[in-house]
């Protein structure tokens, strides 16, 4: 596309890292044969549903249930009163959260996120119902990218403009940059670089042309 005089290419960025080997807030443990999702777990391909749930449940961690549909992740609604009565149930692809105490503990359990409680403190100032749910908040964001990460929702984009001298046949790369989840990310972000390119092309400008005049001598006739 043609932004102010340049061209911007937005691509699949197709090496991108899993969000999930970033420095997340929330611990993603996924169990069973979906085991290699979410982050690693410490050497071995399955974990304990009862041991991570009962750390959960007696830690006073956040957390969110997940299950898996068809691939991808994602986050319904949910809140901090709901976390007294979830059930992880299975069915193949969707990470989502659902209700029912009755079945937390379930050989169809797909996964939870979680944040210790201590965590909670450090990153929310203590651990009121407001800064729970603002963690619960953050959980649900990191669902949500994980999710734009495993339907290869990750851009990059590079930034070119017409050669305005000899030397140069067509056009000249000027920035690029990758790793942006979801293409209106990307572009606004490399209309924004653009803008600022033009903004300190203007200022430079200015600049030369104010010391231009200040070596201007008037002679009075």
């Amino acid at each position: 596309m043609n932004y102010k005089g340049y061209e911007i290419n937005i691509q699949k960025d197709d090496d991108a890292n899993s969000p999930r080997q970033d420095d997340n807030l929330g611990t993603m443990a996924i169990f069973g044969r979906n085991a290699f999702l979410g982050d690693e777990h410490r050497g071995s391909a399955f974990i304990a549903i009862e041991s991570v749930l009962e750390h959960v449940l007696t830690s006073g961690a956040v957390f969110l249930p997940l299950k898996i549909r068809e691939g991808y992740i994602v986050s319904l609604s949910f809140d901090v009163a709901d976390m007294v009565k979830i059930r992880l149930g299975y069915s193949a692809g969707y990470f989502e959260n659902t209700s029912d105490f009755e079945n937390l503990i379930s050989d169809n359990t797909n996964g939870v996120i979680y944040m210790d409680i201590e965590k909670v403190i450090k990153e929310f100032g203590d651990d009121s119902p407001d800064s729970r749910e603002r963690a619960l908040g953050a959980l649900k964001s990191e669902v949500e990218t994980y999710n734009q990460y495993l339907a290869g929702e990750i851009y990059g984009y590079v930034i070119t403009k017409p050669c305005e001298d000899s030397e140069c046949d067509g056009s000249k790369e000027i920035d690029s940059c990758w790793g942006f989840y979801g293409e209106e990310c990307c572009e606004t972000e490399a209309k924004a670089v653009i803008d600022s390119l033009i903004e300190s092309a203007a200022k430079k400008k200015r600049t030369a042309t104010k010391n231009s005049t200040k070596g201007v001598s008037h002679v009075a006739v």
